[in-house]
This record gives C-alpha cells, sequence and structure tokens, in this order.
C-alpha cells in the first residue's frame, strides 16, 4: 500500500511537472520549507509627489520621494490590526511639519498641517499590477514656513468608541519644501505593494 502511494505521488508530480505545476505538487516528504531571505516578503512602498503653486496657480516647487513604513508599534502594527479586525478603520491623516517632532509648519498659527481624509483630501483604489492606494489632496498655506517632514497616519475606534491613531508611513525631507502664506501645496501618496 505504501508502494501505492508513493507511485501515485510520484506520477502526480512528475504530471504536474509536465503542466508547469511543479511547485504546487512536490511530494511534501521531498524537501524542507525554504528559509526565506531578508530581501523577500511583503513590502510597502510608499511614492509622495508635493507642489507648491501659487494662488493663481503656477508651479513654485516640485519634489518626488519615497516614504518609509513606520515600524515597531506603529504601521506595522497598525495594518496588522487592521487585517486582524481587532480596531476599526477610521480613516487617514496627512501630516506635513517643519521636523519628525515639530508642531511648526505651514498651517495656520504656523502649526503643522494635520489632514483629514474626507475633508483635506480623498483615498482612491487604483486597480493595477501593482495595486495602489493614492492619498491626494490639497492645503491652503497659512502663515508659510518649511515642510521638512511629511508623515501619514490611519486612526481607528476601539471597541469601546475611544479613537487611536498609529503612525503609518514618514520621511524627512533632505531638503525643506519652502512655502509662504496663500500658496497652495498639493499632495500626492501613492501606496504600493509588493
Amino acid at each position: 500500500m505504501v508502494k501505492r502511494i508513493r507511485a501515485a505521488i510520484m506520477i502526480g508530480c512528475a504530471l504536474a511537472a509536465c503542466l508547469g505545476l511543479g511547485a504546487l505538487m512536490t511530494p511534501i516528504h521531498a524537501q524542507e520549507p525554504a528559509q526565506r531571505s531578508p530581501s523577500e516578503g511583503i513590502k510597502v512602498h510608499g511614492d509622495w509627489v508635493v507642489e507648491v503653486h501659487e494662488p493663481d496657480g503656477t508651479l513654485v516647487s516640485r519634489q518626488a520621494f519615497r516614504n518609509a513604513l513606520e515600524v515597531g508599534d506603529k504601521g506595522d502594527y497598525a495594518l496588522a490590526l487592521a487585517l486582524a479586525r481587532r480596531l476599526t478603520l477610521v480613516g487617514w491623516f496627512v501630516q506635513l511639519a517643519s521636523g519628525a517632532h515639530a508642531l511648526q509648519g505651514p498651517c495656520s498659527s504656523g502649526t503643522r498641517c494635520h489632514l483629514v481624509e474626507g475633508t483635506d483630501f480623498s483615498v482612491s483604489v487604483l486597480k493595477a499590477v501593482p495595486a495602489a492606494l493614492i492619498l491626494s489632496g490639497q492645503v491652503t498655506v497659512g502663515s508659510g514656513g518649511p515642510i521638512g517632514w511629511v508623515g501619514t497616519r490611519l486612526r481607528f475606534v476601539t471597541a469601546d468608541g475611544e479613537e487611536e491613531g498609529y503612525s503609518f508611513s514618514g520621511h524627512a525631507l533632505t531638503t525643506p519644501i519652502q512655502t509662504t502664506a496663500g500658496q497652495v501645496v498639493q499632495f500626492t501618496v501613492t501606496f504600493t505593494f509588493s
């Protein structure tokens, strides 16, 4: 009986190899699970484009750059919570500030811009290969000042109705974006996964 089972497995594997399905039909005893190299796995890519325009629409500056997933009880944890349905996802925030931990930025009264999904920007999904999640919007500069750091946050509601926020991605700009009062900052963040 054991010989028949082994023969059936070998015939199935040979047939699968002929059909190009070899990876799906390898015998269980033939190989141990392969160790993943550090470069494998799911990756999150965030591509930003930030443009500053004069009120009449004239382009003043444009920067394109990548940001990084915040890890360590931040973006990675927020993704895990969302996928496990431990918290209810409410929406996104986009932050524009003079620095990573600064409260200053180009919005009104020199505060950082804390932009809210649905009010200040929209979220869309592009069905492509790879699929993309796109945050795009704009803000009119209040007091002016540099943008030296950009970031995204996820907003959740707990079972108790409390709101929690987690940093998802962030990037410190090598060259800060200069703004003056009245200008318009347009941004697009495109998240892809591979």
